[in-house]
Parts: structure tokens; sequence; C-alpha cells
């Protein structure tokens, strides 16, 4: 029986805002643009490629994944750049998603977000957007992570939660656009997993989809949350 859902937080309750990704994009190409003494053509078909040829595939690490391999910035710099963007600007969060974290407490199932943010930006964003009293569990990143530390801190934070509320992994739902980020270190503790995909980028996670139980577009994810606590 499903207890308690745990949630990544961009790309899921909210949509990864596309003005940052935008903006974050046009800085690497102008950097890379400086630093490689090519022209700003070259350097947009150079991080396109490396965009491609990312194994990421959520929106924010395939960036920073691209950046640090074109070597237009290292991982310290490229956080900073998008902290920097992201502190500007207050996602948009649709109304469904607001009435669905309301069913869901209503329903005095326990709700949590394990996020890769910092904690000074998940923090003040949950409460401008007047969300924030619907999660009991909020655990944000505070420092720099190598790219195989990722998963390890969000099972650590996975466990901590268990360990919180004395909840067994498969009492726990987990819901994420990262399998291998996300999702592999739930499913490792026994936790039920929803993969939240992006159509445009849908080709690119076919891989990853039979590996989570359940795996939609974030628009039905209301719908199918309520689907599977009825069968519950």
């Amino acid at each position: 029986m499903i207890k308690a859902i745990l949630f990544d937080f961009d790309g899921v309750i909210v949509p990864i805002d596309a003005e940052i990704k935008r903006q974050m994009k046009q800085m690497i190409i102008n950097q890379f643009s400086v630093s490689a003494a090519m022209t700003k053509e070259q350097a947009r078909a150079r991080v396109e490629r490396a965009l491609d040829e990312s194994e990421y595939d959520e929106e924010y690490f395939k960036l920073q994944d691209a950046a640090i391999k074109i070597g237009s910035h290292d991982k310290s710099t490229i956080n900073s750049l998008f902290h920097a963007i992201s502190r500007k600007r207050i996602p948009k969060i649709q109304k469904k998603i607001i009435g669905m974290l309301r069913n869901l407490q209503k329903q005095a199932l326990i709700l949590g977000v394990i996020t890769l943010s910092s904690n000074e930006r998940i923090e003040q964003v949950l409460k401008d957007m007047g969300i924030r009293e619907y999660f009991g569990f909020v655990e944000s990143a505070a420092g720099e992570f190598k790219k195989d530390f990722r998963s390890e801190w969000k099972k650590a934070m996975y466990k901590n939660f268990l360990h919180k509320y004395g909840f067994q992994g498969g009492e726990v739902l987990c819901v994420g656009d990262s399998f291998s980020i996300d999702l592999q270190p739930a499913s490792d503790l026994g936790m039920q997993t929803v993969l939240i995909v992006n159509n445009s980028r849908r080709k690119n996670q076919q891989q990853r989809k039979s590996l989570a139980n359940y795996t939609l577009p974030r628009s039905m994810l209301p719908k199918i949350l309520v689907s599977l606590l009825k069968s519950n």
C-alpha cells in the first residue's frame, strides 16, 4: 500500500523553464565561441552536437554535461550560472498540479521533494508558489556533486526519508524525470517508480521505459496518480 510519494522538482512539479534553458544555452555558446576562437554558428553547432551526445535525460543535466565536455564551463561555474538565472524567475505551476497535491494530502499521504537544486532556491520557490505546506519532507543539495555521486546523494536522502517515517520501500512511490539519478536509487530500495518523459526527447528515453514501473508525460501525472492510488 502506498503511504508516501517523493517528487523530484524541476521537470516534475514544475516544467523546466524554457527561458532558463535558452539563456544557459546561449551563454554556453557565447563562452565557447570566445574560448575556442570560432564563430557563433560554429559554436552553436558544436553545442548542439554535445547535447545530442549527452547520456542524460533531464534538460539541465544535458546542458551541464555539454558545457563541461566542450570545455566552455567547469561544473562549479555552470551550476552557479543556473542558480543565478533561476533565482530571478519563479517557475509556473499548473492549477491541476496544485489540485493534485491538495488531493494527495487529503488522502493522508506523506509528500516529499528531494532535489539537487539548492536549499535557498527550493525553499523560496515552494513558498512563492504557495505549495510549501503540502510537503512534509524537503531535502535539497547543499553542495556540488561529481556525476557519479548525484544518484548516491539521492539514495541517501531516500534512506533518510524511509528511516524518518518508518516506511518500507514498497510503501513509497518515487516520481522523477531521470531514471539514473532519480529512480534507480529508489528502485534499489524497493520503491515503485514513475518516469516523467518529455515528448521532444522520448526517443532517447525508450531504453529507460521498461526500467520504471510507470512511464508517462508530465501532463498526465495528476490523472495517473489518482488512478494508481485508487487501485492501491
